[in-house]
């Protein structure tokens, strides 16, 4: 469907924007902050660190809870310029090619990807304002943990994650995305962490093969990456980072396309297992604050390997035989091969070593900061706990989640172990007879056959976003929750 959308008010001191998207279409749009005021553009070239950075706003990044959009907006001479999402099922991009309307407007593309499903966000008037700058004091025990934590993150992307992407626009549109939904898997656990991604730096050809301990010529996504030897370079990385005068960070993460990364159990290393990722534990706000993960740029693949790195960085331990926190328990830290909500959540164990871990982190910004006083200008460090975002409301973040730029059908064809892609379809878009499963699971049913025949159905865990079969809950963290629900307080 072609449409000229319109501007009906826009309120510069806030940012709110009222577009007419159609006569029975109204967003009401307002300016999303999960990136914070400033991103870090940066890169190196001819052995040069470089380095942009950008006020966030030029992007134009708006949303409306109500309709779950998310859009980049940009203000036209005659009219306003959308490209993003404006329902869950309705997707619009401007149409350059195409004549203008009388007025001057811009035509653009209003289509649909799929049917519409209801993501959870706060209703109006449900958001809590929280201080957070006095840390609270226990006479017993001390310092104690704030109940939101905010974590600056570098984003690091290798060559070939970058290449899959037609522009640096969409590239770093992924990298939100998929940024966002890891976030959401830390609001259950006390205290709450919040990542705030404050840089994203694409790696040139050859850095990304020095980075990952590459040899030349190793260009292929199905070479093996020694995952040590990948973090002690991203260490160098960091360090060379730093004096180029980057921001300092809490955590930095590097996402990779290559899926054979290998850690050696033994100290000769002739024991290779491949992993998904690597970090240190406990390694946050240090100088082993890295870690890295596979993501297959397409279907945020990589979003758990993500969380469970993250995590092991901020003191999570991995689950082993200890009574409630075992390997086959299948919490976030365990086995997470199956598709329980347990997938989705963290043990005592895992909630124990983040907080011990950020207590401690805590206790030494609390020492840093009484040797060094906020007005002093004798030292540019930074303590791990900082204040910027502590004046902030809770639910600040966009709307988007993985599930709502990814066909449920395309997740299918690209997970099932099966060459005819034509044959694999959404089960209940297509097959009628396949076996009764729980309706209150989160999981996505793939289904493989010919014609009306079914020879395979196989569940995979869904994706944050994705519906909930033949409901109209979605799933978010491995439960079907109602719309409406607010998704950043929720666990």
């Amino acid at each position: 469907k072609i449409v000229y959308p319109t501007l009906a008010e826009s309120r510069d001191s806030t940012g709110t924007k009222v577009v007419r998207i159609n006569g029975s279409l109204t967003l009401t749009l307002q300016r999303s902050d999960f990136l914070g005021k400033e991103l870090t553009l940066s890169s190196v070239k001819d052995g040069e660190w470089r380095h942009d950075v950008v006020n966030t706003a030029v992007f134009g990044l708006h949303e409306d809870p109500e309709h779950f959009s998310s859009l980049l907006v940009h203000e036209l001479e005659n009219g306003v310029q959308l490209r993003g999402i404006v329902t869950p099922s309705l997707h619009i991009e401007p149409l350059y090619t195409m004549e203008r309307s009388l007025r001057g407007q811009v035509a653009h593309r209003l289509y649909e990807v799929r049917e519409d499903s209801h993501l959870p966000v706060a209703s109006s008037g449900t958001q809590q304002k929280v201080s957070e700058r006095m840390y609270l004091w226990h006479p017993y025990y001390g310092y104690q943990l704030p109940v939101t934590i905010w974590m600056e993150v570098l984003v690091v992307c290798d060559f070939e994650h970058r290449a899959a992407f037609k522009s640096d626009e969409e590239h770093t549109t992924y990298v939100v995305i998929f940024m966002r939904s890891v976030t959401l898997r830390f609001v259950g656990p006390t205290p709450r962490i919040r990542f705030r991604l404050i840089a994203l730096h694409r790696t040139a050809q050859e850095e990304s093969n020095t980075l990952l301990g590459l040899k030349p010529g190793n260009n292929s996504l199905n070479g093996s990456v020694d995952g040590e030897v990948t973090l002690e370079n991203f260490k160098g990385f960091m360090e060379k980072r730093r004096i180029s005068s980057m921001p300092d960070v809490d955590i930095a993460y590097l996402i990779t396309r290559r899926h054979n990364i290998i850690e050696y159990i033994d100290e000769n290393k002739k024991e290779p297992v491949f992993v998904p990722g690597m970090s240190y534990e406990g390694g946050v706000c240090s100088e082993k604050n890295v870690g890295m993960g596979f993501d297959d740029a397409k279907f945020y693949f990589g979003v758990d390997t993500a969380v469970r790195q993250m995590a092991h960085l901020l003191g999570a331990p991995w689950d082993d035989n200890t009574e409630g926190c075992k390997w086959t328990d299948g919490f976030i830290m365990g086995d997470i091969s199956h598709q329980y909500p347990k997938a989705f959540t963290f043990s005592e164990c895992s909630k124990k070593g983040m907080q011990e871990t950020l207590l401690d982190r805590l206790n030494a910004d609390i020492a840093f900061k009484k040797a060094n006083p906020l007005n002093s200008e004798e030292s540019d460090e930074r303590g791990c706990f900082d204040p910027q975002y502590f004046d902030q409301t809770l639910d600040v973040l966009g709307s988007k989640l993985p599930g709502e730029v990814v066909d449920q059908t395309e997740f299918c064809r690209v997970v099932m172990p099966y060459p005819e892609k034509d044959y694999i379809h959404l089960c209940e878009n297509w097959f009628q007879n396949t076996r009764e499963w729980p309706k209150v699971d989160c999981v996505t049913r793939c289904c493989y056959g010919s014609g009306w025949t079914l020879y395979q159905q196989i569940a995979y865990k869904s994706l944050d976003g994705f519906k909930c079969y033949l409901s109209r809950q979605i799933c978010y963290a491995g439960r079907c929750v109602d719309s409406g629900t607010n998704i950043n307080t929720y666990g």
